[in-house]
């Protein structure tokens, strides 16, 4: 909720109000996103070295401060505004480190048996809070009178949340015991062929991919496309919100009768099939100036909430059921980068 309410005004805000051009907002995200690499890079040595719930409160505090920022750089627009959206980026990315601390924790902490229902809980959890963001920015825009406030409310938002979620992780977190480092020859768990790890690895990349770079542009695209300004797009949000929670009922299903690889097959193709099948009037006649109707759009973008859901579920309980224990707390966060690199 803290991250994703950007997305229906940071689009806007950088193309329209600040009249930058497309490739400012795509430097923008890579920013965060570069960082985030990092912040997932130091988890391992974080982990090896303090608790969970003080790493934790480490990245809370890193989003808390990067929400500040945003909020004050667009009270008023100056000469500083770009450069303090740049520092944004970068703590909110460096934050996101803590995002893949709680597959790790997983890993490490519950049991084998458990750990498909703790992943089930934890990505469908996300996934919920991924389209409650954006619908929480939107509503957000509803209440400011211009479009600077607009994209200076989700500031606040990531502010107030994140401050909500230090005051958990330092009254409700107990765990204060570093994870278990690395043991050669582990005889848990059953030994994984790098061809799956690998396989893994390059299917998060290309689901993340695919995913943020899509929701980057929705903001655009219902601006241009359908004069939708982020108030505008409430409803989509809220669409995608309903939509998510059968995300989570439908991987519990196919849980229980489909292995992961068949799992992460058709995540693919449901993340493939419905814009293929949204494009396929204008790759079939060559007439781009047509758009799709709205309600179909929305549909469409909205129902791929599910197969992302899938997305995520898939590689992660795949490699957390098979890697050694003494493992695990390794080798997820370092897979969980492949698909942040995406």
């Amino acid at each position: 909720i803290a991250t994703q309410g950007y997305l229906p005004t940071m689009p806007l805000l950088v193309t329209e109000v600040m009249g930058l051009e497309t490739t400012t907002l795509g430097y923008l995200y890579s920013t965060k996103m570069a960082c985030n690499l990092v912040g997932c890079f130091a988890l391992v040595p974080l982990l090896r070295n303090f608790s969970a719930r003080k790493a934790t409160i480490a990245f809370l505090v890193l989003r808390a401060v990067s929400g500040l920022i945003h909020g004050v750089a667009l009270l008023q627009m100056s000469s500083w505004t770009l450069p303090l959206l740049y520092l944004r980026s970068a703590l909110h990315g460096f934050s996101l480190g803590g995002m893949i601390l709680s597959p790790t924790w997983i890993a490490a902490r519950i049991p084998e048996s458990e750990q498909p229902a703790a992943n089930n809980m934890l990505f469908g959890t996300l996934g919920v809070g991924m389209v409650l963001g954006p619908m929480v920015g939107s509503a957000l825009a509803t209440l400011a009178p211009t479009a600077l406030l607009d994209a200076d409310m989700p500031g606040w938002n990531t502010l107030a949340v994140s401050l909500a979620q230090l005051w958990f992780a330092l009254h409700l977190f107990d765990d204060d015991t570093v994870m278990p480092k690395p043991v050669k020859d582990d005889p848990t768990g059953v030994e994984v062929p790098w061809k799956t790890i690998l396989v893994c690895a390059v299917f998060a990349l290309g689901s993340f991919t695919g995913s943020l770079g899509a929701e980057s542009v929705v903001a655009l695209n219902m601006w241009h496309m359908y004069g939708m300004d982020a108030a505008a797009t409430m409803p989509f949000y809220v669409l995608q919100a309903l939509v998510a929670p059968f995300g989570i009922v439908i991987t519990a299903v196919l849980q229980r009768k489909l292995n992961y690889a068949t799992i992460a097959v058709v995540s693919a193709i449901g993340i493939i099939a419905p814009p293929l099948w949204l494009l396929w009037p204008a790759i079939a006649s060559g007439d781009w100036s047509e758009h799709p109707p709205l309600p179909v759009f929305m549909s469409v973008s909205a129902f791929m909430v599910i197969p992302g859901q899938l997305a995520l579920v898939a590689h992660t309980t795949l490699l957390s059921k098979h890697l050694p224990n003494t493992l695990k707390s390794t080798y997820t966060p370092i897979f969980q980068t492949s698909g942040q690199f995406g």
